[in-house]
């Protein structure tokens, strides 16, 4: 894909990251590693261990500051009902600055993570918020793109936000006037994307963590209305997403993919009638056959395949 060098931000990180085998027996540990690392990047103070939130039953806060005014800035969380088909997860949280500098250090906790949420955001000086709001309204990705305005007040000043999408989907946009909301800067402005990629799939959530270890704007192309905004907020090249070819997805899996589609239903029905608990011996069997008789013109394999086949229906009858 093309060069896209605009600076960003990471307002918001949480991944959760699958408890490698040699810690399958002691999560808790790998929990407590995680957050030493993360206080390694970062001075934070690691509290002590309270109830989890949502479906979490441990948690570590991260915070910084001191007793009088301490910040809270993410949570290391695990255990409770979080096992899903990768096994157990520890879920590592962080936002604002710290959560930008966490992701500067380039620090991989885990072999195997996936996103949970990710936030980029882009700041603008010298671009007027209503000029980015109607340059988004012009652009015809944009057209049947839910949008919503809202407005607050700053120490006396009026601050506007709005938004693109739902929270609901993997991708959600935020423009707002972040220099009126902090009495900074008044023309500065926000265009935040918050990514939310298990919204779509685990394989996609699993996807996006791989590729934000290399690039993570490959991640922002994959949406086509996140695309057209960067391209036309920062006059900047930005190829469409085409899938990496370095790491195709195997012929036999996909073979095995449209094989499940296609015989599902049949292979169902027959299960009434014999028990197809070792149906993979069989395939086994047969393959062994292939390899064995590949070059042996004597032999007729097709015969031998259909001998095997009704043996093992005969072995596995119900009835």
């Amino acid at each position: 894909m093309s060069e896209f060098r605009v600076p960003y931000k990471v307002d918001w990180f949480q991944v959760a990251f699958i408890v490698p085998d040699h810690f399958s027996d002691s999560v808790s540990s790998y929990a407590e590693s995680i957050a030493l690392s993360v206080q390694s990047v970062f001075d934070c103070d690691i509290g002590s261990l309270s109830n989890g939130r949502l479906n979490y039953s441990h948690r570590l806060p991260l915070s910084t500051g001191s007793d009088k005014n301490l910040i809270t800035v993410g949570s290391v969380q695990w255990g409770g009902n979080t096992s899903g088909r990768l096994g157990h997860h520890v879920q590592l949280m962080l936002t604002g600055s710290n959560a930008d500098t966490f992701h500067n250090s380039s620090l991989v906790l885990g072999d195997t993570a996936y996103f949970q949420r990710l936030d980029i955001a882009y700041d603008v000086t010298d671009k007027p918020y209503s000029e980015i709001i109607s340059l988004c309204d012009s652009l015809p990705e944009f057209s049947r793109i839910k949008k919503e305005t809202y407005t607050s007040s700053h120490s006396g000043v009026t601050a506007t936000t709005t938004y693109y999408g739902s929270r609901e989907s993997a991708f959600y946009i935020r423009i707002y006037e972040k220099g009126k909301q902090t009495a900074t800067d008044p023309n500065w402005v926000r265009v935040e994307i918050e990514i939310k990629p298990n919204k779509t799939s685990l394989d996609f959530a699993l996807w996006c963590y791989d590729e934000y270890l290399s690039n993570p704007e490959n991640i922002l192309v994959r949406c086509s209305h996140v695309r057209a905004m960067l391209v036309a907020l920062f006059d900047s090249d930005l190829n469409p997403y085409t899938p990496r070819t370095e790491k195709p997805t195997p012929d036999s899996v996909n073979a095995f993919k449209h094989l499940v589609k296609q015989y599902a239903t049949t292979i169902s029905g027959v299960n009434e009638n014999y028990r197809l608990e070792s149906l993979l011996d069989l395939f086994m069997t047969i393959n062994d056959m292939k390899q064995n008789y590949a070059f042996d013109s004597d032999v007729d394999t097709d015969d031998l395949i259909d001998d095997e086949i009704w043996k093992f229906l005969m072995r596995n009858r119900r009835f």
